[in-house]
């Protein structure tokens, strides 16, 4: 049986992961509301076996981070990630004023 993972399978280049902390959060309380939904679904006879892989739980998508070789973008630095950080780099960025000159002919 195909396993799927979605989105993800199509992903073959650069995995970056903007704010890690919220996407776990964000992961886990989407997976709690899906989970009540399908019990009810399940209930009701709308849900049958296999419709249930159109999301990935957070242990799924910890495996993808590191298949992926994914890269962290946070804002803030952490204790810990949740995977084996190969590299940690610190580096400033900063926004460009909007350029109001006249074009040269």
């Amino acid at each position: 049986m195909y396993q799927s993972n979605g989105l993800f399978d199509y992903c073959n280049g650069l995995l970056a992961v903007c704010d890690s902390a919220k996407v776990k959060e964000k992961c886990n309380n989407a997976n709690r509301l899906l989970q009540e939904d399908m019990k009810w679904l399940v209930e009701q006879g709308s849900l049958c076996k296999g419709l249930d892989r159109y999301t990935v739980d957070f242990d799924t998508l910890t495996e993808i981070y590191t298949e992926k070789k994914a890269l962290y973008l946070d804002s803030m630095p952490r204790g810990s990630f949740d995977t084996s950080v190969g590299h940690l780099s610190d580096f400033r960025l900063q926004t460009l004023g909007v350029w109001a000159a006249p074009w040269p002919s």
